[in-house]
């Protein structure tokens, strides 16, 4: 399901969601509905739902991104279900950040489903710079919704694989010297990508040029095996 951006307002209608699978209205959703510190309320909630429909994260603008320019903070609430129960629980990873979720991969493993879910962020200030990390997640036995190290690299296993990169003041000879970089539109939004149908997680292969990173045209490539994703190379 595609991304929405809706006014605050719609936080109620999510309550009221909660309510009917059998929640009681006794979670984090009612906390940010006050306003905070500052006395000023959240103005937009992303809603993104995984592609089993089991997950969905909501992220709300903490401040107001008109009086606080390029300092937008957003929060995360996790909602899914396990054992036929609803849950929803803050989740504290880039908590009051400029991070927001705009995507969640569902991915089938041997015994379970596991949950990609792909953190965004730009800052638009003297050139622009992207930041993007790709974590797993996974519902536990006890109803956590947990990170997993499902990445398998070359020395270690990670739960998050994290890239930045920039564009608008990449020095134009790095360009010329480098016929393999690739510069990124501002809202593109899909640099790190899973395809379904191949089981293959494509990370940009970032290379460091005169006035910051740049993003190439290849890809760090890993291929899910059941029960992680094994590092095989670059394309």
């Amino acid at each position: 399901m595609k991304s929405k951006t809706l006014k605050f307002s719609l936080i109620a209608l999510a309550v009221i969601s909660m309510v009917a699978c059998g929640q009681k209205p006794t979670n984090p959703l009612e906390e940010y509905s006050k306003p905070n510190s500052e006395n000023i309320l959240p103005n937009y909630l992303f809603i993104e739902n995984s592609d089993c429909e089991t997950v969905r994260i909501y992220t709300i603008e903490t401040n107001d991104a008109a009086i606080h320019y390029n300092k937008v903070n957003y929060l995360h609430l996790v909602q899914f279900r396990h054992q036929e129960e609803v849950f929803i629980k803050e989740l504290p990873d880039f908590a009051n950040s400029n991070f927001f979720v705009d995507k969640i991969y569902s991915i089938e493993g041997e015994t379970q489903t596991f949950y990609l879910v792909r953190f965004t962020m730009g800052i638009f200030a003297q050139g622009s710079h992207y930041w993007q990390v790709i974590k797993a997640y996974e519902i536990d036995n006890n109803g956590n919704f947990s990170s997993k190290k499902l990445f398998k690299t070359k020395k270690e296993n990670l739960d998050e694989i994290e890239i930045s990169w920039s564009y608008g003041n990449i020095d134009e000879d790095s360009i010329e010297s480098n016929k393999n970089i690739v510069l990124r539109k501002e809202g593109k939004g899909d640099e790190i990508i899973y395809c379904d149908t191949s089981k293959t997680l494509y990370i940009p292969l970032i290379v460091e040029v005169s006035g910051g990173n740049a993003m190439t045209d290849k890809n760090l490539v890993y291929q899910w095996k059941g029960d992680d994703f094994e590092y095989i190379g670059i394309r």
